[in-house]
């Protein structure tokens, strides 16, 4: 290879020559540049392209999932304030997006002391909380809530709600 023929006889310099010793180390960057380049590999325009036809596939297949589930998905800050905001929030509180997140807080929907950040933090996931709460139109419902301890979009806590009303009855 050139490069390393070069390399060798400048090494030899080195000692000698301050300007061959600039040279080694130019070419050495070079190099080192090139190997980058080629253990990462150079993607063309068209792997780029796939790439965001995937990235926007997946996207697009998780905000489906989420719109269609039963269950209310929330992801909240250290505080409770929302971050994520699932879709079909209304099927069990009756409330938009909107107007939960102008209620700023998941406590706001599931009331006070459901679990310490304290206990999150210690455990990462707590399962299975029984909750009652009484949604937009005054209905009361019964909800299995699983907090989980995550690191998403700015978030760090997420909440998923189940309503289980009918089974208890």
């Amino acid at each position: 290879d050139e490069l390393i023929s070069e390399l060798v006889e400048l090494r030899s310099q080195v000692s000698a020559d301050s300007e061959a010793e600039r040279r080694m180390a130019g070419l050495i960057e070079d190099n080192r540049k090139l190997r980058r380049k080629f253990r990462c590999g150079e993607r063309g325009v068209s792997d780029s392209g796939d790439q965001v036809k995937k990235l926007k596939e997946s996207e697009d297949l998780h905000r489906i999932i989420l719109k269609n589930v039963s269950d209310a998905v929330f992801i909240t800050d250290g505080e409770g304030a929302f971050t994520y905001i699932c879709p079909n929030v209304s099927v069990i509180f009756g409330y938009s997006q909107a107007e939960v997140k102008e209620a700023g807080n998941i406590s706001s929907l599931l009331g006070d002391g459901l679990v310490s950040p304290e206990k999150i933090k210690t455990s990462c996931e707590i399962c299975n909380i029984e909750r009652d709460i009484t949604d937009k139109a005054g209905k009361v419902h019964s909800l299995l809530v699983n907090v989980k301890s995550v690191s998403i979009g700015g978030g760090t806590i997420l909440y998923t709600c189940r309503d289980i009303t009918e089974r208890k009855q």
